[in-house]
């Protein structure tokens, strides 16, 4: 891949209800990209991340979800570094 643009991302992630309107879910995930417009000026970027949330089917076509979650990522290249950040991700989704 030297010299060459590159972006991937992987997640597992299992679901366990507990009854027919409550469920958690746990996921585990991985996001890595390089740029490089040439072997001098190559940038690379790995992020890894873990999260857990409680999710409640408010309705047949909606639910709740709220959780925690924490990622670190390291940058290379021009400016090398660590960033770790912890959130409350909370989302509502609505199907159709």
């Amino acid at each position: 891949m030297l010299g060459k643009d590159a972006s991937f991302y992987n997640a597992i992630g299992p679901t366990k209800e507990l009854n027919d309107k409550f469920s958690i879910n746990a996921v585990v995930s991985n996001i890595y990209s390089k740029i490089a417009s040439d072997a001098d000026k190559k940038s690379e970027q790995n992020s890894f991340g873990v999260g857990a949330k409680f999710i409640v089917a408010v309705a047949e076509n909606a639910e709740f979800n709220i959780g925690a979650a924490m990622t670190t990522s390291s940058t290379t290249g021009k400016d090398n570094k660590t960033v770790t950040t912890f959130s409350i991700p909370v989302r509502i989704s609505l199907k159709f």
